[in-house]
């Protein structure tokens, strides 16, 4: 028999979301087609920032160009629209991520085929590239420009930004080219993406380009800085040569690829994972405090599962973990709170192996893991219809703001537009944190539980303080499954009912220790 010693203050002890986070407040650009957001930062005054895409021709969205539009909107501290307008031409125009530069304004970076609208400054009919960068603040657009080739280059529905702090930036996008601004192509002319890479000035001058990838095709999903200099960057690949070290995949089919490079744009190291089929495999890629490399990406394991993956700054995997059920289901963002607890947002259509009580169907996710990968916490969030993936934002006064996307007009979903097509809409919303978890009892008694693992009883032996102490066993959605009181220093709790799992014990009144127990 294996024993436990748990002492109440110990850091092993876990909290569990005794009511899921709550939404504070919510909002959406709605229409009579689909709607997107891809990106929203909270800017250093409390609001926030969006940029997405629209197919709409009505909605709350007005001056809609043609094709798919971009579009920019400012939300107050409150949840309200200051201003929100599309921006683009009347060919296709996409924005996929924005920051706050150092200088107080904005720039988000995208596509856009368009030479007319607000593109009339750098028309595409003229200037045949497709990654657009576009600077602005509250009175208008400060400048924008156009980098890549004369091919089909810079389609990068997955670009991204980084402002080093010397205000140096760093652009991340997808290219076909081998011209203008596109040096050094890896797919000698036979139109396959290669990742590409831009130093800007601050006002867009390029200080250094270079393309990463092989002879097939390559796309860029998400970069992050290291703190040695590097810079680690997620993608796809389908290639075998050049760059691209090892292929896992069938010929034809991605794995997932990532690789380092240091300050000199050499590429360092680089790993290849298998992905699923040929959908996106991976989403995002961000050091963590400990100088570890953390990436999620998608699986396929009886269906399709989210990923987390660690490794090393030299590139060695630590250790991976699945998450999801049966269904389809993917992380697509994750932010480090501390070394010991992530928060990350996603996606499930699953209702069982990790996903359990899903009432929505198609639900936005939030997990929270440790510092090895284990669940803590999770809640889901929608209606009755479709919800798509979600990125996280880390507000000011320590909450989080969700953008997403949904179908629904019930449930979580409050619409109060009147239009609604039941396709994507982009949802924003803010979650009350605060009603997350359970605060430490301060005791200084030891609790022992044992076995734990168990099959059909666990016993829990305690100092006569917590004699009579109130007991709830809840999973991992923090619903009480079954509940008593500690009779004396020597209790017995039955758990032969508990479906295989991991739960927490939590003993305590209104101030609750929680402690995890599995069940086999």
């Amino acid at each position: 028999m294996k024993l436990l010693l748990l002492t109440i203050a110990s850091a092993f002890a876990l909290n569990t979301y005794s009511q899921a986070p709550t939404i504070q407040w919510q909002n959406l650009i709605v229409g009579n087609n689909v709607d997107a957001v891809n990106k929203t930062i909270q800017s250093t005054d409390g609001n926030f920032y969006s940029v997405g895409s629209t197919l709409s021709t009505a909605g709350n969205l007005s001056n809609y160009h043609g094709g798919w539009d971009a579009w920019i909107s400012k939300i107050d501290v409150n949840g309200n629209f200051v201003w929100k307008k599309p921006i683009g031409g009347s060919n296709t125009d996409y924005l996929t991520d924005i920051i706050q530069t150092n200088d107080g304004n904005y720039l988000a970076s995208g596509t856009s085929y368009s030479s007319d609208g607000d593109l009339l400054s750098i028309p595409y009919s003229t200037t045949p590239k497709n990654i657009w960068l576009i600077k602005f603040n509250d009175t208008g657009i400060l400048w924008e420009q156009r980098y890549g080739g004369s091919g089909d280059g810079g389609f990068s529905t997955n670009s991204h930004l980084i402002e080093a702090t010397n205000g140096d930036l760093h652009v991340f996008a997808n290219t076909v080219s081998n011209d203008g601004d596109i040096i050094n192509s890896h797919s000698n002319g036979m139109n396959e993406n290669d990742i590409v890479y831009f130093k800007l000035s601050s006002n867009g001058t390029i200080l250094s380009q270079k393309n990463y990838g092989g002879s097939d095709d390559d796309n860029f999903y998400s970069a992050t800085l290291t703190s040695d200099g590097g810079i680690a960057i997620l993608g796809r690949s389908r290639s075998t040569d050049f760059d691209v070290s090892q292929h896992l995949a069938a010929a034809g089919f991605y794995d997932t690829w990532i690789f380092k490079i240091d300050n000199t744009l050499n590429i360092v190291w680089d790993k290849s994972f298998l992905a699923p089929y040929n959908d996106k495999s991976a989403t995002c890629v961000k050091e963590l405090g400990n100088g570890k490399i953390m990436f999620s990406s998608c699986i396929s394991n009886n269906g399709i599962d989210g990923t987390l993956n660690v490794l090393s700054a030299n590139g060695n995997l630590i250790w991976q973990k699945n998450y999801g059920g049966s269904g389809m289901d993917r992380i697509d963002d994750f932010i480090e709170l501390n070394s010991n607890k992530i928060i990350c947002s996603g996606y499930t259509y699953s209702n069982d192996g990790d996903i359990t009580n899903n009432v929505l169907g198609d639900a936005i996710w939030l997990i929270e893991v440790d510092s090895v990968g284990i669940i803590n916490n999770q809640s889901l969030y929608g209606g009755s219809m479709q919800e798509n993936g979600a990125k996280l934002t880390k507000t000011i006064d320590n909450q989080f703001v969700l953008s997403g996307g949904t179908s629904s007009i019930d449930h979580d979903v409050v619409n109060p537009y009147t239009w609604n097509c039941f396709c994507e809409e982009a949802w924003i919303f803010k979650l009350n944190m605060n009603t997350v978890g359970i605060h430490e009892k301060q005791l200084t008694n030891t609790l022992s539980i044992y076995p734990n693992p168990a099959n059909e009883v666990i016993h829990v032996n305690t100092s006569t303080s917590l004699t009579n102490e109130s007991y709830n066993i809840v999973n991992t959605l923090g619903q009480t499954i079954l509940n008593g009181k500690l009779e004396n220093e020597h209790s017995t709790i039955d758990v032969q009912t508990l479906e295989s799992g991991i739960y927490f014990l939590q003993i305590g009144g209104k101030q609750t220790q929680s402690t995890k127990i599995i069940k086999n």
